[in-house]
C-alpha cells in the first residue's frame, strides 16, 4: 500500500516539474538572446551616468578613449558609423533636475514638524568642460566589420587649465547609429578631474591635545580614521584635521597641505584661521617612497590651545 502511494507521489512530482519547465520556456519574461537584435551603446553608461577621468596637472597632452559598443550576439559583417555629440542639453537637464529636487527636499525639511525629515545636502552641480580645454579626434566613430568596439579619443592638451575646485563634465551621447537601434545606455558624463600626485584617501594615526578636554576629543586617534586629500593645486591638497573620535576639528575651514617639490617639506595652513602653524622643531614632511605625510601643527592660544601630530598613509584613490 505504501509502495503504491510513493509511486503515485513520485509521478505527480515529475509531472509538476515538467509542467513548470514548459511554462518557464513559454514565459515571455525570459529573454531569447538570439532574437534580441543589435543595440548601439556607450558601454560605460551601464554602470552609471557619471564616469571619472582623473589626470595629473601637466601642460603636455593627455587623453582618454570613449568606447562605442555594438551589443549583439554576433558582430556586424560590415563597418558601422556611429555619430556622437557633446550633449550640453543633457547636462543642463541633469543640473536643473538636481537643483529642483533639492528645493523640494529643502521645503519638506523646513515644513517638517515631526523631526523625521533629514536636511538635504547641497546638490552636486557640474560645469560643462570648456571647449578649449579638450579636442576630439572624430565625432563619427567607426566600428570595424566583425568587431564590437570602436573608439573616440578625447585629448586634454593642458590640464593646468583645470580648476581643481570645479566639477567639470564632458557629456557625450549617441546621436545616430546608421539605422541601428540606439540603446538606453546612450549618454555618459565624463567627470574630468585634475589630480596631483598627493591626491587620495589616507589612513590617519596620531595624537591630539586640546586644553581642558575631558578625553572626548583629545587623545590617541581611534583606529580606522581616514581622510580624503583633494587636489587644490599642483602641489597642495585639502585636509580636515581629525579629533580623537574621527570627527573634524572646527574653525579650520580651508586647511591645506602644501608640498615643496624640491625638498618634500610641507606647510600646513588654514585660510580661515591664521593661527594654524607647523610645530617648530618637528620635521613636517612628505615621503614619496611610502606616500606618507608626517604632520605636527598647533593652533589657538591661552585656554583653547590645540595641537595634533599625525601620520597620514596613502590608502587608495578618492
Amino acid at each position: 500500500m505504501k509502495k503504491n502511494i510513493y509511486s503515485k507521489l513520485t509521478a505527480l512530482l515529475l509531472l509538476a516539474g515538467v509542467t513548470t519547465i514548459t511554462s518557464c520556456l513559454k514565459d515571455n519574461r525570459y529573454v531569447d538572446f538570439e532574437n534580441v537584435g543589435t543595440l548601439i551603446e556607450l558601454p560605460i553608461a551601464a554602470s552609471g551616468l557619471f564616469h571619472a577621468e582623473a589626470f595629473p596637472i601637466l601642460n603636455t597632452p593627455q587623453s582618454f578613449k570613449v568606447p562605442v559598443n555594438v551589443a549583439a550576439p554576433k558582430a556586424l559583417g560590415s563597418a558601422l558609423t556611429v555619430t556622437l555629440i557633446v550633449d550640453a542639453a543633457a547636462l543642463k537637464k541633469y543640473n536643473d533636475d538636481t537643483e529642483a529636487q533639492y528645493k523640494i527636499d529643502s521645503l519638506a525639511y523646513e515644513n517638517d514638524n515631526t523631526g523625521t525629515v533629514d536636511q538635504p545636502a547641497p546638490p552636486a552641480l557640474y560645469t560643462l568642460l570648456p571647449s578649449n580645454y579638450y579636442t576630439l579626434d572624430n565625432l563619427k566613430v567607426t566600428v570595424p566589420a566583425n568587431q564590437h568596439l570602436g573608439y573616440m579619443t578625447v585629448t586634454l592638451p593642458n590640464t593646468t587649465l583645470l580648476n581643481p575646485s570645479t566639477a567639470y563634465a564632458l557629456p557625450i551621447s549617441i546621436a545616430d547609429a546608421s539605422g541601428q537601434k540606439i540603446s538606453q545606455y546612450k549618454t555618459v558624463f565624463y567627470n574630468v578631474q585634475a589630480k596631483n600626485q598627493y591626491d587620495g584617501v589616507y589612513t590617519v594615526k596620531g595624537f591630539v591635545t586640546r586644553e581642558g578636554d575631558d578625553g572626548t576629543l583629545a587623545g590617541i586617534i581611534k583606529s580606522g580614521v581616514t581622510r580624503p586629500l583633494a587636489t587644490v593645486s599642483a602641489s597642495a591638497v585639502s585636509f580636515q584635521i581629525p579629533w580623537r573620535d574621527g570627527s573634524s576639528a572646527g574653525g579650520l575651514a580651508g586647511t591645506t597641505i602644501t608640498v615643496n617639490s624640491a625638498t618634500n617639506k610641507i606647510t600646513v595652513a588654514s585660510s580661515s584661521n591664521p593661527a594654524l602653524k607647523n610645530l617648530p622643531g618637528y620635521d613636517n614632511r612628505y615621503d614619496p617612497a611610502t606616500k606618507t605625510f608626517y604632520i605636527s601643527v598647533y593652533w589657538g592660544t591661552g585656554p583653547s590651545n590645540r595641537a595634533t601630530t599625525d601620520t597620514l598613509v596613502y590608502k587608495g584613490p578618492r
